[in-house]
């Protein structure tokens, strides 16, 4: 955390509501990015900074100064991402409507890292968007905002041993995406 995160939630708590809207103004395009490679929806993107900025305010008293102010409220945004994904009574979007041509171009690079063109990249978008929740904020954390695999464990809470079993098990279930797509697409040719 920046030695100005500390002195303004300093104030904040202190008393000084106004100087938490300069924490929103530096965090706020962090927390929608964050949210926005989530549900890959901006009008959801917005919902999930709002509330996540509401969150933060209620707990900064829990908040603790010898921690990064960045991942903590990326760790909210994370939780606000699954909470609602949660509540949400529509089902998330299949990669089987996505077009033959797209699902025959898709490739996975390795199991340790994404290489794909625009194309593949919407494909690879989908497939994320139908993980479960836990495994979807690890890879979005890891792949699309190139966090360590400390920083991830340090933003969910979780041992380090966890996220990286998380993220193995994200990598599997995408590659069987993958792999399902594939035969869709083949099939089709027939």
């Amino acid at each position: 955390m920046t030695e100005d995160d500390v002195l303004i939630v300093k104030r904040v708590l202190a008393g000084s509501r106004d100087d938490f809207a300069l924490l929103v103004g530096r965090y706020k395009n962090l927390v929608f990015a964050l949210a926005y490679r989530f549900f890959d929806d901006a009008s959801r993107a917005e919902d999930v900074a709002q509330e996540t900025f509401v969150k933060a305010y209620k707990r900064l008293e829990s908040f603790r100064i010898e921690y990064d102010f960045k991942n903590w409220i990326c760790a909210i945004t994370l939780n606000v991402c699954r909470d609602m994904k949660r509540r949400d009574a529509h089902p998330a979007r299949s990669p089987a409507g996505l077009s033959t041509e797209t699902a025959e171009n898709i490739a996975f690079a390795s199991r340790d890292k994404f290489s794909a063109s625009s194309a593949q990249k919407s494909l690879i978008r989908a497939c994320v968007a139908n993980l479960p929740p836990k495994y979807r904020g690890v890879i979005v954390l890891r792949y699309f905002d190139g966090k360590s695999y400390e920083e991830i464990a340090e933003i969910t809470a979780l041992p380090s041993g966890t996220v990286k079993t998380y993220i193995f098990r994200a990598q599997k279930m995408l590659y069987e995406m993958y792999v399902d797509l594939r035969k869709r697409a083949q099939a089709a040719l027939v």
